[in-house]
């Protein structure tokens, strides 16, 4: 299942496949969701893998629907393990800018850096993307079954 965010110059699919560790005895250890994250800017393009908890979704989807709701504000998210960071600013009630960086998790320095423009509808477009990865990958809680 994915998210789509796209505009003038650039998008970001964000997929997410499963949880990466359900059966794990350790409550935050079975939180954990395999994603995978394709970025076009400009000419440019490249797909990631990552890991991100699912309270990292809830919160990134919780942050979009406010801007996306209010036409006001801006956000900045960054993962745990720091290899995607991504912030939204609204410029007006007719611009959105989209910027943000995706590294490599190997440490060697590998990065691709974006920058497009959206609008409030396809932000808002994304937001609802975002809640249906959260309802479907949810927080887990107790014991593995």
């Amino acid at each position: 299942m994915e998210a789509l965010l796209s505009g003038e110059g650039g998008r970001l699919i964000l997929a997410i496949d499963e949880y990466e560790n359900s059966h794990a005895m350790a409550v935050d250890d079975r939180n954990w969701l395999r994603a995978a994250l394709q970025v076009t800017a400009g000419p440019f393009q490249g797909s990631i893998s990552l890991a991100l908890t699912t309270v990292e979704l809830e919160r990134l989807c919780r942050q979009v629907r406010e801007i996306a709701k209010s036409l006001k504000g801006s956000l900045s998210f960054t993962t745990v393990e720091g290899d995607w960071d991504i912030s939204l600013a609204l410029e007006g009630s007719s611009a959105v800018v989209v910027k943000g960086e995706v590294r490599s998790p190997d440490g060697d320095g590998s990065a691709v850096r974006y920058q497009f423009r959206t609008d409030p509808i396809t932000l808002e477009t994304w937001a609802e993307k975002l809640g249906a990865l959260v309802r479907k990958f949810p927080a887990v809680q107790g014991q593995p079954s």
